[in-house]
């Protein structure tokens, strides 16, 4: 028996309600459950459940779980004429033959309300399966049902897990009053992160001319001023955001790994958060216990290039 008493003294949960949960946690699958209406007429003075039951089913061959709820079946709403004949007059019958009568109507309710059984069912197992659909909605944090709603229009959301999701949908509405706030950028990252990131912007100068400046610098003797020389070479300062992301383990540097999921989402928020024009410089910060190269398969902290560096 899975569960003894659906209700205390002081609730009433809808046999959904219940069924629903019972599915979530494992206890019994979609199909192993059946609701069946008893009829409405204690439903004045009692609980919606009347009583929950184990059976073996005949047609399944397998153990089934029943709900008999005190609520109005298709028979109860069609009109009595079209399972009973009409009574017969008291005055003409006798008290054997009323009896007769009464067993009569009573099977016929049992025929007819069997004859209906498998449309109620399918009617309350699409409420269950309504109502665990609406449960695992509420549970935002645990289930995808609500992320799934936002993947199907911003597909680029897929790089975020669940969690994340959840904390990108809070901020959704609020992204356009808060580009450029990089101290609100720093807290979302933060926290959908789990690590201490910094953002900052500075100016930056490149005073070391690239290689296609050279290749178009004129030599003396060779140059027209006005037509293949012009005089003086102008740098200008350029605005650059600085990222710190750390400080990391070794596992949590390699999670930003170009290609990984991090990095996609990092990449993804900046895009909503910072403008295109941007130039980006990020940096990650290693903790000082994770400052050290050890070889091996099972170790994180030997990625030339990321979490290792060659040097004195």
């Amino acid at each position: 028996m899975i569960i003894k008493q659906a209700n205390q003294l002081d609730t009433d949960y809808k046999a959904v309600t219940i069924a629903a949960e019972l599915i979530e946690q494992g206890l019994v699958s979609a199909d192993g459950i059946i609701i069946l209406p008893v009829g409405p007429q204690q439903r004045a003075y009692a609980k919606e459940i009347n009583e929950v039951v184990n059976y073996t089913s005949v047609y399944r061959n397998r153990e089934m779980l029943a709900i008999r709820i005190n609520r109005e079946g298709i028979y109860d709403m069609l009109p009595e004429g079209l399972f009973h004949q009409p009574p017969a007059s008291s005055v003409m019958i006798t008290e054997q033959a009323m009896i007769k009568d009464i067993n009569i109507r009573r099977e016929e309710e049992k025929q007819a309300r069997a004859f209906f059984a498998p449309l109620e069912a399918e009617l309350y197992h699409i409420r269950t399966i309504v109502e665990l659909y609406e449960s695992r909605l509420d549970k935002k944090s645990t289930y995808h049902e609500l992320v799934n709603i936002f993947l199907k229009e911003w597909d680029e959301f897929r790089c975020f897990n669940n969690e994340q999701m959840v904390i990108l949908m809070h901020v959704l509405p609020v992204i356009h009053e808060q580009r450029n706030n990089l101290s609100f950028i720093s807290d979302i990252l933060s926290i959908m992160f789990k690590v201490d990131i910094d953002l900052q912007y500075r100016l930056s100068i490149n005073n070391t001319p690239s290689k296609e400046v050279r290749e178009l610098e004129t030599k003396l003797g060779t140059g027209v001023l006005g037509v293949n020389f012009i005089a003086g070479l102008v740098s200008e300062q350029e605005e650059e955001l600085v990222i710190n992301i750390g400080p990391l383990t070794a596992s949590q540097m390699l999670s930003f790994l170009p290609g990984t999921q991090s990095a996609g989402a990092l990449d993804v928020l900046l895009s909503y958060f910072i403008p295109l024009s941007t130039t980006v410089n990020t940096n990650y910060l290693v903790g000082p216990d994770n400052q050290k190269m050890v070889l091996g398969f099972g170790d994180d902290n030997a990625c030339l290039g990321f979490t290792t560096y060659l040097g004195h």
